[in-house]
Parts: C-alpha cells; structure tokens; sequence
C-alpha cells in the first residue's frame, strides 16, 4: 500500500531501457553510502558488478521492479526464487518509504507464487531497514567480491 506521502510513486517491471538509470543509482549507493561500510577498493569491485549490460542479465534471472516518480527512476529490488537482491533507493529519496514500498511489493509477488519464506543478504548498515521489515537474523557471513571479502548478513522472512 503506497501512502500519501507515496502517492506519486508507482512499481513497475525493469525494462531494458532502464539500465542505464538503474545501473547509476546502485553505483551511487555504493560510492556514497556502502563504502563507510567495506571502503572503496571493495565497493568499487562491487560497482563493476552492476553495468547496465549485467543489469539486463540479472533481469533475466529473476523479477526486476522499479519505483517511479514522474519519469524518474527512484529505487530498485529484484525478487530471485526466494531471494531479495538489488534493493537500492535512490540516494536523496532515502528514509521516505521507497524501500519499504518496494519491499512490499517483492514480498506480495513471492507470496503470489508460493514463496513461504523470503532470504536476503544485507550489508551492515541495512540490517536495522531490514528488521523494521520483519526479517530477522540468520548468520553473518563472508561474501568474495573479486579480492575483497565482505561481511554480509543473511535475513530471512516467513512470509
């Protein structure tokens, strides 16, 4: 449910002409808030990971939404099988509910295909987002990112 405050935001499928945007946002993210988390060698080896030509890929491996405003792309999240990926607001959007909406929306398409229990991997500082979600604490563990290794949390969800 989209609130007034969200009135003018509206979920739609990825389109392959939105890699472009998609693929900028998630790079701000992670040049500007996940690298107090794993600092820059790491979140630039994350970076690559997230070109357009590899955003059209991971659309093809799962469901890929946007949040909307206007014509301006504001957010992202993929749903793959029974995992979350890709969850990113766009960086002066943050703390107005675009995640949760966006989250909302996942969590409604799984539960449309059977989906029980929902897992995600969060960097440290979405942890807290992702508990206010309902999604609780299953073990932390280490992800290789090229050279880097990264502490990462996996979250699950009864759905």
């Amino acid at each position: 449910m989209i609130t007034d405050q969200l009135q003018d935001i509206s979920i739609r499928p990825f389109e392959s002409d939105d890699a472009g945007d998609v693929s900028q946002l998630v790079i701000d993210n992670l040049m500007r808030v996940n690298i107090g988390d794993y600092g820059e060698a790491a979140v630039r080896q994350l970076a690559c990971g997230y070109s357009p030509w590899l955003l059209l890929e991971y659309a093809r491996n799962g469901e890929m939404y946007v949040a909307v405003e206007g014509s301006s792309i504001v957010g992202t999240a993929t749903l793959q099988q029974d995992r979350v990926r890709n969850v990113f607001v766009r960086i002066d959007h943050h703390k107005q509910g675009i995640g949760r909406v966006l989250m909302q929306y996942i969590e409604g398409a799984a539960s449309r295909q059977g989906v029980q229990r929902l897992f995600l991997l969060a960097n440290i500082s979405a942890v807290g987002f992702y508990q206010n979600l309902g999604y609780v604490y299953v073990e932390e563990k280490e992800e290789r990112i090229g050279d880097t290794q990264l502490k990462m949390v996996v979250m699950e969800k009864v759905l």
